[in-house]
């Protein structure tokens, strides 16, 4: 394992969690001209992503207060050999929240960041003020094992995946994913809800994933991005203005 606490501080709002013996770092938006008479929001950032991936983020809700955590794995935080599975990145995420002293949150994610996301939501339904998801079933997803070098491979924002994550650890969260879905319990939360979608062919919410977040929640409201499963790449403001508007009609 490296030591994520060694590595130093790498931006003005990092902050440093425990899971047991995993150190996990996260943005933490706070600052003289934070409004705290708004509900913070935690946002869990996709699969090839880490926090300081987001900083446009932090400005575009400012002044509300943004949680930005890297899961173990991720960015600086510390790289154990193991386990890589969901109970392990949802018991980071927790932790991150507990850390905050936070005991109501908005919750949004992006891409496999929902499935994380979604399961510390349907546990936790006393702490959420909302849930957000940008292009994702209410679902972990186990993809086949051939994604493992795709994911490898790949790029996000001009870095490759594996400047964020080790490729043996891509492996590792591909191999020990299983497929859980959420959206019956989604159901029984009293929460607002919002995806939002790509319409291109690349997208993950499909005709199919709305009908089933509609059948779980007629009330969702849906936000139609003019982009494939990458939200950012045609306008990368249009996720932080969703998310600003949905939230600001809340409040």
């Amino acid at each position: 394992m490296t030591s994520a606490a060694a590595e130093g501080t790498p931006h003005r709002h990092s902050r440093w969690a425990c899971n047991g013996d995993v150190t996990l770092h996260y943005l933490d938006a706070v600052d003289a001209e934070t409004d705290h008479s708004r509900v913070p929001l935690v946002f869990v950032p996709g699969f090839g992503e880490e926090a300081l991936d987001h900083l446009t983020l932090i400005d575009a809700l400012a002044p509300r207060r943004l949680i930005v955590p890297d899961l173990r794995g991720r960015g600086p935080s510390d790289k154990p050999d193991d386990p890589y599975d969901l109970d392990a990145h949802v018991a980071d995420l927790d932790a991150v929240v507990a850390a905050t002293g936070l005991t109501r949150v908005h919750i949004a994610s992006y891409s496999r960041g929902t499935a994380y996301a979604m399961r510390w939501a349907v546990e936790n339904p006393d702490k959420l003020a909302s849930i957000s998801v940008g292009d994702y079933p209410a679902a972990q997803i186990a993809p086949p094992l051939e994604a493992i070098a795709v994911l490898q491979a790949r790029e996000r924002f001009g870095r490759p995946f594996t400047d964020r994550i080790p490729a043996p650890l891509i492996a590792k969260v591909i191999e020990q994913a299983h497929t859980e879905l959420y959206y019956d319990r989604l159901a029984q939360i009293d929460v607002p809800l919002m995806l939002m979608h790509g319409t291109r062919r690349s997208a993950m919410a499909t005709e199919d994933v709305i009908a089933a977040y509609r059948a779980a929640r007629p009330d969702v409201h849906l936000v139609v991005i003019d982009d494939g499963h990458d939200l950012w790449k045609r306008d990368p403001h249009a996720v932080p203005r969703a998310i600003r508007a949905f939230l600001a009609g809340l409040e």
